[in-house]
């Protein structure tokens, strides 16, 4: 592996190459993977190029751009082909979008087109909401459809949460559009419990 870097000293460019240094094509990933960072190393743009030196498609995408809001948080990821089109791939989101509160945990996840028109993505859901208690918990999960209403995912459109002071999760429960609760996995709550010293014990 050849590995160039950037003037912050992020790496730019790894290249896959053989005993006599020829670029290589390995099996499951790109020969070569180009990086654009910013000053703090974020991520900006990452492209996925075959050893002819143009740029290859990788799981329906040849290229990835970042965008950041000022804490740090990647609030935009968007997917091009290997003309530099949005991804067309049937299984993927060519637009993420991610919200976050004032602690940065995420809120909020949706999938767009490359137009910018909600789409459902490969998990099937359109909008994903999740809530956090004071600690940063997770509390609620939610999914929702392209109209705004409930969907399933997995069988469920809603898991709650509930943790014991320390943090270890005690409850885990599904719920289907209704608000009602349903059965995945063979269960519709899955409890832990914990021992004094906070080893789960069941």
């Amino acid at each position: 592996v050849r590995t160039t870097y950037d003037v912050y000293g992020h790496e730019a460019e790894i290249v896959n190459v053989d005993l006599n240094g020829n670029v290589v094509q390995p099996a499951g990933g790109p020969a070569i993977l180009r990086r654009k960072h910013d000053p703090y190393g974020r991520i900006l743009e990452e492209s996925t190029v075959g050893a002819s030196g143009t740029l290859a498609l990788d799981d329906g995408y040849a290229t990835t751009k970042s965008r950041y809001d000022n804490r740090g948080n990647r609030i935009e990821t968007s997917l091009f082909d290997a003309s530099g089109k949005p991804a067309s791939a049937s299984n993927l989101c060519p637009i993420n979008r991610s919200r976050f509160d004032d602690r940065g945990n995420v809120v909020e996840l949706a999938c767009f087109d490359g137009e910018g028109r909600p789409r459902i993505g490969k998990e099937g859901y359109a909008v994903a909401k999740q809530t956090y208690d004071g600690a940063g918990r997770m509390t609620e999960l939610r999914y929702f459809g392209l109209d705004g209403k409930p969907v399933l995912v997995d069988g469920r459109a809603e898991v709650r949460f509930q943790y014991e002071p320390r943090g270890g999760q005690t409850e885990q429960a599904y719920f289907g559009v209704d608000g009602k609760a349903v059965v995945v996995d063979g269960h519709a709550i899955l409890r832990n419990r914990y021992n004094e010293r906070g080893h789960q014990v069941e």
